[in-house]
């Protein structure tokens, strides 16, 4: 067989034929987010979705909060502070809690934010 899947059909399928559907992610390499099937309660089908590059921003506070996602597993998070926030700091729990917020909206664990370690630096030129 050298066809391609038909794709929209699949989907249909999984989505006329399924009760339930829900989220999975990993972290690491190959470990993409995977969109679950069930049918009374057990696994109908899967779709693993490969986004080759991703990137979400909030802004929060006047701050922009940004995640970075790319194919080959790199993430990237970053904080950019509001004008005329020199010597301010935003406290741990509540940067993590919003890229937690963030993780969660793009299918992604929430518990996966603990795994990351932030650094400050100021070496922003305007």
């Amino acid at each position: 067989m050298n066809e391609s899947p038909d794709f929209p059909a699949v989907y249909a399928y999984l989505m006329e034929n399924s009760d339930d559907s829900s989220y999975e992610s990993g972290l690491g390499f190959n470990a993409y987010p995977t969109e679950v099937f069930l049918k009374n309660g057990k696994r109908l089908g899967s779709i693993k979705y490969f986004i080759p590059q991703a990137k979400a921003v909030t802004i929060d506070e006047g701050n922009r909060y940004i995640v970075e996602l790319d194919a080959s597993g790199k993430v990237r998070l970053e904080i950019v502070m509001h004008a005329g926030s020199s010597g301010e700091s935003i406290p741990e729990e509540k940067y993590r809690a919003v890229f937690r917020d963030m993780f969660e909206e793009l299918g992604l664990s929430r518990a996966a934010v603990d795994s990351f370690e932030f650094f400050h630096s100021s070496s922003r030129v305007w």
